[in-house]
C-alpha cells in the first residue's frame, strides 16, 4: 500500500488562482495478489491429445497471469488477464459438465493482499470460483494501479491522463461491484480454507467501488478548477467525495474484521480533507459574492478541519500515507494564506462581522463519476474428451 499525492501548484492552475482554486490529488495504491503455480492438465487423467493440448494452453495463460501479477506493470496485468479469463470462464463451465467423477483436485493457490494476517501467505480453494474471484480482483486493482500511473504524467505532456486516470477507476468500481453482486453470490458451498479471507467477502467489494468512484471524483474536481468551474459548483463535488469517503468509513466500522487498517486511516483522513475542500470553496464563492464576513467563516473552518486531520496523523504517520501527509501539511498553508487575506480586507476595508458557519448546511452532494459496468467476456468453449476408462474424483 502506498497513497499517490499530486498537489500541481500554480502551473497547472494558469487561468486561475493557485492558493484558492487550487485541489490535489491523493489516490491509494493497493497490491494484487499474487497466484502460484497451477496445472490445468492435472485435472483430468488420459484426456485425450486434443484436449490435452487446450489444457497445456490454458495452463499457459494462466503462467503469464502469475508473472505479471508477480512483476508486471498494469498494463501486462490487464492483457495476461484478458486472453485468460474467457479460457477459464470454460474451463470452470467444463468442470461443472463432467461431473466430480471425472475430474481431479483443482486446487488454486494465491497470495492474498488484502487480509492483514494472509498478506505473506498462499491460500488454497478446491474451487475454480476461487480462482476467478481472484483473477477479477486483480483484473481490478490492475485498472487502480493504471490510474495511479497516469496520475504521475505531466499534464503538459499527456493532456487527457488525468480523463483516462478516471476512466480506468470507474472501470475498476465496475469490476469490483461485478465481483459483490454476481461473482461471489453464485459461489456457493466456499472451502473453509478461504473463509478468513477479506477477499472472498462483499463488503470489501462494495468498499473498494466507494473509493475508486470517490477517487475518480476527486480527479473531476481537478479538471473542474482547472477549467474555472464556478466554487459553487465545485464545492458541491467536493461534498459528494467527502460523502463517498464518509460511507466507506461506515462500511469498514460495521464489518465484522477489519479490513487493512490503512484503508481506515485513508478513507477517514481523505472525508476530513474533502471536508475542508468543501469548506474552502464555499469560502471562496462567499467572497467572490461580497459576503466577506462569511467568507472569513468558512475559510477558518475549513483551517481547523485540516489542523484536526493533521494532528492525527503527526501522532501516527506510516510510509505508506506519506503522500495524504504532504497534502495536509500544504493544504494547511494555502488555507493560512486564504485566512489572513480574508481577515486582512475585512479589518481594512469591509469591517463584516465573522459568520459562525458551524451550524450552517454544506450543499448538496454531486458527483460526476459513475461506475464502467463490467461484462464478462464469452467463454471459449473447453470441450473435454477423455480416454476410455480415464477419470478421477474429487476428494
Amino acid at each position: 500500500l502506498n497513497a499517490y499525492h499530486d498537489d500541481p501548484g500554480a502551473e497547472h492552475y494558469t487561468r486561475g488562482n493557485a492558493s484558492t482554486m487550487s485541489s490535489s490529488l491523493c489516490v491509494l495504491r493497493l497490491e494484487s495478489p499474487v497466484p502460484t503455480r497451477f496445472s490445468f492438465e492435472s485435472l483430468f487423467d488420459n484426456a485425450e491429445p486434443p484436449t490435452q493440448s487446450m489444457l497445456t494452453t490454458i495452463t499457459s495463460y494462466r503462467n503469464d497471469v502469475m508473472a505479471s501479477c508477480d512483476r508486471g506493470s498494469p498494463e501486462a496485468v490487464m492483457s495476461a488477464i484478458e486472453r485468460y479469463l474467457p479460457s477459464l470462464l470454460g474451463m470452470i463451465s467444463a468442470v461443472e459438465a463432467a461431473g466430480p467423477e471425472s475430474v481431479k483436485n483443482h486446487a488454486s493457490t494465491w497470495t492474498p493482499s488484502l487480509t492483514p494476517k494472509y498478506e505473506r501467505s498462499a491460500v488454497s480453494a478446491n474451487s475454480l470460483h476461487y480462482e476467478l474471484v481472484m483473477v477479477l480482483l486483480s483484473y481490478g486493482l490492475a485498472h487502480r494501479n493504471r490510474a495511479l500511473a497516469l496520475l504521475t504524467s505531466p499534464l503538459e505532456s499527456d493532456p487527457t491522463a488525468y480523463a483516462r486516470a478516471a476512466n480506468h477507476l470507474c472501470r475498476a468500481a465496475g469490476v469490483f461491484e461485478r465481483i459483490r453482486t454476481v461473482e461471489l453470490p453464485r459461489w456457493h458451498q466456499r472451502p473453509a480454507s478461504v473463509q478468513p479471507l477479506c477477499e472472498i467477502r462483499e463488503d470489501l467489494y462494495s468498499l473498494l467501488a466507494t473509493i475508486s468512484l470517490a477517487e475518480a471524483a476527486e480527479i473531476s474536481i481537478n479538471t473542474a478548477v482547472r477549467k474555472d468551474t464556478s466554487p459553487s459548483a465545485i464545492s458541491k463535488l467536493c461534498v459528494g467525495v467527502m460523502t463517498s469517503f464518509k460511507q466507506a468509513e461506515t462500511v469498514i466500522h460495521h464489518a465484522p474484521e477489519n479490513f487493512i487498517p490503512m484503508l481506515a486511516s485513508y478513507a477517514s483522513l481523505s472525508a476530513g480533507i474533502f471536508n475542508a475542500e468543501t469548506l474552502k470553496f464555499l469560502a471562496v464563492d462567499a467572497y467572490k459574492n461580497n459576503q466577506y464576513g462569511l467568507a472569513i467563516g468558512y475559510v477558518n473552518a475549513a483551517l481547523r478541519t485540516i489542523e484536526a486531520e493533521a494532528a492525527k496523523l503527526a501522532r501516527s504517520c506510516p510510509p505508506q500515507l506519506e503522500g495524504i501527509n504532504s497534502q495536509l501539511k500544504s493544504k494547511r498553508a494555502e488555507l493560512a494564506d486564504l485566512s489572513a487575506r480574508y481577515t486582512k480586507d475585512n479589518d481594512t476595508i469591509y469591517f463584516e462581522q465573522v459568520v459562525n458557519v458551524q451550524d450552517l448546511a454544506l450543499p448538496e452532494p454531486r458527483s460526476v463519476t459513475k461506475l464502467v459496468p463490467y461484462e464478462m467476456p464469452p467463454p471459449t468453449a473447453v470441450p473435454i474428451v477423455l480416454k476410455q476408462g480415464g477419470g478421477c474424483v474429487i476428494q
